[in-house]
């Protein structure tokens, strides 16, 4: 959960660099785990600059359908997509979400893929 939180704090303070102790102190993270979160970060195809007595600054996101960039541009919602499943590679979102439903699954889940097999 700590990426999202360090995403999100880079994100408010777009192009500008924070440091890895204001967002320790920010966030009540330790600052291995503010490293953890960045390394984490750059994993998912995040680009994240660090620069030696300025910090950390976001320079661009990944092109694919990740939760945090969903969320990002959606904002809040009451009922679709509280619950957001991502995927890099479906047969079908459609036939994913009926054997959500049929299982039981959460209303309003949402079900994205950036590659479908078999999809409508």
């Amino acid at each position: 959960m700590s990426r999202r939180t360090v995403l999100k704090a880079l994100r408010a303070h777009e192009g500008g660099y924070l440091s890895g102790e204001a967002l320790s102190q920010q966030l009540g993270l330790s600052r291995a785990a503010v490293w953890k979160a960045v390394a984490a970060l750059r994993k998912e195809g995040y680009t994240i600059e660090a620069q030696a007595g300025q910090g950390y600054r976001l320079t661009a996101a990944p092109d694919a359908l990740t939760e945090p960039e969903i969320r990002s541009a959606m904002g809040e919602t009451a009922v679709v997509g509280r619950k957001l499943l991502c995927f890099p590679e479906l047969g079908s979102t459609n036939d994913y979400a009926k054997q959500l439903d049929l299982s039981g699954g959460e209303d309003g889940t949402v079900v994205v893929a950036d590659h479908q097999t078999a999809g409508r």
